[in-house]
């Protein structure tokens, strides 16, 4: 007979970097997105073309990916504090 044992629950009570979005996962993607936000700050220094009109602003890109960022950061703190990180709201 063999013994089993039972997962680990994939949402609370996991430990830190035990889930799909661990703490090597979350630092590479923080790596990956301020290297694109360099990326769509180099497009945006270019100089300006007449009669060629961008098809997505690269200003609403970079926004985008700058939220992206802090919201990795606070999942970060989340993960290295061992608890859930609540800001002002908690």
């Amino acid at each position: 007979m063999e013994a089993t044992t039972a997962p680990a629950p994939a949402g609370r009570g996991a430990r830190a970097g035990e889930g799909a979005l661990g703490f090597t996962v979350t630092l590479l993607a923080m790596v990956l997105t301020g290297a694109a936000i360099l990326l769509v700050w180099w497009g945006m220094r270019r100089p300006w073309r007449p009669g060629r009109v961008p098809f997505v602003p690269l200003e609403l890109v970079q926004f985008l990916l700058v939220v992206l960022l802090l919201m990795f950061a606070g999942h970060l703190v989340t993960l290295l504090s061992g608890r859930p990180f609540l800001g002002r709201l908690g």
